[in-house]
């Protein structure tokens, strides 16, 4: 992908990723704040394909926005506390202002910082090993390997463990 359409792409999903995160803390609606949160978590994948690490950003998609999200939407809906905003009630003037002048004071401050330090590129380069499939293999299957072992026991643990819970359960409901 040549650098222009690369920074303009890795740009336009930074802002998207921005946007969808302050609505994600701003939404009252636990569901359209879910929402936001998975559509932010998609453009951080995004983010990440543009810069490289296509593993990182595979991984950002199943892991967080697929299950972990998928998680949270049914603890929401499960719930089931209902409240009624409008889409208007969010957006205002002040605080559409507000945005806008905190981006540009961020666009203002981001370029003195790149001007003072002499970096001419719109991003550092990512190291070339970061995130790929061969660095997060050697990494988790030769330095990491006890952490990740005993990782593996613990998830298998607790799943022993929250199947004998809803066995007890389900017993319980059966007498």
């Amino acid at each position: 992908m040549p650098m222009l359409i690369s920074s303009a792409v890795f740009y336009i999903f930074a802002i998207l990723s921005v946007i969808s995160a302050i609505l994600t803390v701003s939404v009252s609606n636990p569901v359209k704040s879910a929402v936001s949160m998975i559509f932010c978590l998609f453009c951080l994948a995004i983010i990440y394909f543009t810069l490289g690490a296509h593993f990182a950003g595979i991984i950002q998609i199943l892991v967080y926005a697929g299950a972990i999200m998928v998680l949270f939407l049914f603890v929401i809906m499960l719930l089931e506390k209902r409240n009624n905003e409008s889409f208007d009630d969010i957006i205002s003037a002040p605080k559409i202002i507000s945005l806008v002048l905190a981006v540009i004071l961020l666009t203002a401050l981001s370029a003195a910082l790149a001007a003072s330090t002499g970096h001419s590129g719109v991003f550092p380069a990512a190291a070339e090993s970061f995130g790929t499939l061969k660095a997060v293999g050697s990494s988790i299957f030769k330095k990491y390997i006890f952490v990740f072992e005993a990782l593996s026991a613990l998830i298998l643990v607790a799943i022993a463990g929250v199947t004998l819970l809803s066995a007890k359960n389900s017993e319980g409901d059966n007498k």
